[in-house]
This record gives C-alpha cells, sequence and structure tokens, in this order.
C-alpha cells in the first residue's frame, strides 16, 4: 500500500482491492487507494469527501462508506465506472 496508515475500511469490486480513508499518526485522511492483485499494482482514486475512519459495503457494484469524519457522520457512495472510482 503507497500510502502507510490504519483503520481503513477494504471493499473488492471487479477484483480491485479498495483500501479507504483511515488515520496517518493522529490526522485522518481520505484517500483512496486500489491495488489490482492481477497486475500487482497500486493506485490513487478519488478521494473521500472528508477526512476520517469508515466501514464499507459493497451492493451492486457500489461502495457505501458509513462512518465518522471531520467530528461528523458521514455516508458516501461509489460507482467504479472503466479503471475510475466516481462518488456519486
Amino acid at each position: 500500500m503507497p500510502t502507510a496508515r490504519y483503520w481503513v475500511s477494504t471493499a473488492v469490486v471487479d477484483g480491485i482491492i479498495y483500501v479507504i480513508g483511515g488515520a496517518i499518526g493522529a490526522r485522518f485522511c481520505s484517500i483512496v487507494e486500489a491495488y489490482n492483485p492481477v497486475t500487482n499494482q497500486w493506485s490513487r482514486k478519488t478521494s473521500l469527501p472528508l477526512s476520517g475512519y469508515c466501514l464499507s459495503a459493497v451492493i451492486d457494484g457500489k461502495i457505501y462508506t458509513m462512518g465518522w469524519m471531520d467530528n461528523n457522520t458521514s455516508f458516501s457512495v461509489m460507482q467504479k465506472r472503466g479503471d475510475t472510482l466516481l462518488r456519486i
């Protein structure tokens, strides 16, 4: 994983593993990175709208994130289109 962090959430869509949010040191982050086990490569994706830690679930190919972000509760939906992860 290119960005070392903890309290991350993970989700798998179409065989790609997404590592979402978390914390670096004492600061929350909004980073989303994806790992393709076929090519053994990581890539940076669209960041979360807020920084923090969350839970995630995949329903119908969409990643739903829920959690504590920037001292507020948050909910986001992301969908993979081609090689791009879009917030919807």
